[in-house]
């Protein structure tokens, strides 16, 4: 008798935001469910001081683990997969930033902007700008990404978009990627390497999936369109349009 039962891995950016505590609470409620499910937390270990590019070592991880997931459980493209699991990934990459901006960390440089923010919380900030206001760039990256957010929303819901396999996903690392890159020139330099640096490491290691994402939509929008079973309605709608009552 087989009684394999399918696992569910939960993890995320580590933020000291409270992920553990959401990771845990969520696992919590499944397992109670009858579901088996694993947890897992990224860390960074031998780093001096703290780096953000730990963001695109867990893209790298994501991407494995869907090649992976896609290979053995779905036997589906992956990038079918990759189309569907970035659309609530944008919200979260949201939410992540808003939890720098509670932690008081990964901050831009001084500004005279009335909107700069003053991070009573951080130790750099009383060592490099005490009584300066220093540009929020937690939250110019969560805009961008709730923008992002509701774009994928709109474009998968309204138009259709999962008729042209990887659009969504290349519209993702684009619209993650780029705005990461240009607000890195006012962000601070997250270790010492980096002082010296043209552009920094978080900007070397966007500019690959930018290109990634480029050559996505570009290849999804010379394929033919894919037909799905459910054109400009939802799923549980007839052709006429009207719901069944």
């Amino acid at each position: 008798m087989n009684d394999h039962k399918e696992t569910i891995f939960i993890s995320g950016i580590d933020t000291d935001a409270g992920k553990s505590y959401a990771t845990g609470w969520l696992a919590c409620q499944m397992a109670a469910q009858g579901r088996r499910v694993a947890t897992m937390k990224f860390i960074q270990t031998g780093c001096d001081g703290r780096s953000e590019d730990i963001d695109h070592g867990g893209t790298i991880a994501i991407i494995i683990a869907v090649l992976l997931y896609s290979l053995f459980t779905t036997r589906r493209s992956p990038i079918w997969t990759f189309d569907r699991l970035v659309i609530p990934v944008a919200l979260v990459a949201g939410l992540i930033r808003i939890g720098n901006l509670i932690n008081s960390e990964i901050f831009g440089t001084a500004t005279t902007l009335p909107w700069g923010f003053m991070f009573l919380r951080s130790r750099q900030w009383h060592e490099m700008y005490y009584g300066q206001a220093c540009h929020p760039t937690q939250l110019y990256e969560a805009l961008c990404y709730f923008i992002l957010f509701a774009l994928l929303m709109w474009m998968y819901w309204r138009k259709n978009a999962e008729q042209r396999p990887g659009l969504l996903f290349g519209v993702f690392l684009i619209g993650i990627f780029l705005p990461r890159f240009i607000i890195e020139f006012i962000k601070n330099d997250q270790t010492a390497f980096e002082a010296d640096m043209a552009l920094n490491m978080g900007q070397l290691l966007s500019i690959p999936f930018v290109i990634a994402g480029i050559v996505l939509v570009i290849w999804s929008l010379c394929r033919p369109k894919v037909e799905i079973a459910f054109p400009d309605r939802y799923a549980d709608e007839p052709s006429d349009g009207k719901r069944r009552r």
